[in-house]
């Protein structure tokens, strides 16, 4: 992805960038405003400003002086002068508990890992409560289970998060939208990979009971005696997620972490912050976790192997902890 925005091309119109917001519900401003410390019938001023939602009065927060606001326009102009030189369109916008986090996504080129295809999309997200700065990173959804695994950067360097030069920002985004496709070049080899990795259940098992914290050798009388009722409902979930992947997927390193991704895609955390924490948040995290180690596992076969399938024995004794 070697583009760049040159010196003479035209921005994205004010008429464009209002139309997006229109069909991401995201047209609406926030504000910097003083805030006052009220003590019965006197006032004080404070040194910090509250950073509100102009059209509903919501506060997002309290910021200093200096904390500097990026608008949702700004946001869409970005997006859609990036979209433009890249030459793929903005499929998704979408707003976080009342507009403190805002995304936009872009759709990037398809991939195969095995049987399944995985769209992917380019996220920026930028928030209004402080919860994060001006960021990239890639999400991508198998087409077969709408699973989702999201891989978020670091935030776009300090000096170019709320700069006035539009032009600058979209250089910027372009470079980390290149450093985002080689490290999704590294990703998808490596899920690649997995769906050639063998395991037996009980590596399967070790996953689940990491991830719900359940020991599932214990039967249901015991578990339920030791074990909070919510965490229970996690290792049901997470076992039924895993056995649903892996009975088309087959029993892979691709099919059990397919198994979670579908966990956390439908079923982990609530059902109304599930979308942003698969972003940004535990559910991510969840993921990124467990990724982490079965690419432990994929590089330990590569480098050293180990003979037959991956057990609880010759597999997860050395990367879970």
């Amino acid at each position: 992805m070697k583009n760049s925005i040159t010196k003479n091309q035209e921005f994205i119109s004010k008429s464009e960038v209002e139309n997006t917001l229109d069909k991401f519900n995201m047209n609406w401003k926030v504000e910097k405003k003083p805030l006052q410390f009220i003590d019965g019938v006197d006032s004080y001023k404070t040194d910090f400003f509250g950073v509100v939602r102009s059209d509903n009065k919501d506060c997002f927060g309290a910021f200093t002086k200096q904390y500097e606001i990026f608008q949702n326009s700004e946001l869409a102009e970005l997006v859609l002068n990036v979209a433009d030189v890249i030459g793929k369109p903005i499929t998704h916008g979408v707003s976080f508990k009342g507009g403190r986090r805002v995304a936009m996504q872009l759709e990037l080129e398809p991939i195969k890992v095995g049987q399944d295809t995985i769209k992917r999309y380019a996220t920026a997200i930028n928030s209004h409560d402080g919860s994060t700065s001006l960021r990239w990173g890639t999400t991508g959804v198998t087409i077969s289970c709408d699973n989702q695994f999201s891989a978020m950067k670091k935030s776009l360097e300090s000096s170019a998060r709320h700069t006035s030069n539009m032009r600058r920002l979209i250089d910027v985004s372009l470079r980390a939208l290149e450093n985002l496709e080689e490290s999704d070049t590294s990703l998808y080899e490596t899920f690649n990979k997995m769906a050639n990795i063998e395991i037996d259940d009980s590596f399967a098992q070790k996953v689940i009971e990491k991830i719900s914290g359940v020991d599932t050798k214990l039967s249901m009388a015991i578990a339920q005696d030791k074990y909070s009722t919510r965490k229970i409902n996690i290792c049901e979930k997470v076992t039924r997620s895993i056995a649903e992947e892996m009975s088309y997927k087959g029993k892979t390193l691709w099919g059990l972490f397919s198994g979670v991704t579908h966990y956390s895609t439908h079923k982990g955390g609530s059902e109304n912050s599930r979308q942003e924490s698969k972003l940004t948040g535990s559910l991510q995290r969840l993921d990124q976790s467990i990724f982490n180690q079965f690419s432990n596992i994929v590089a330990q076969k590569s480098n050293y192997g180990f003979g037959g399938k991956v057990t609880a024995d010759n597999g997860l004794g050395r990367v879970f902890v």
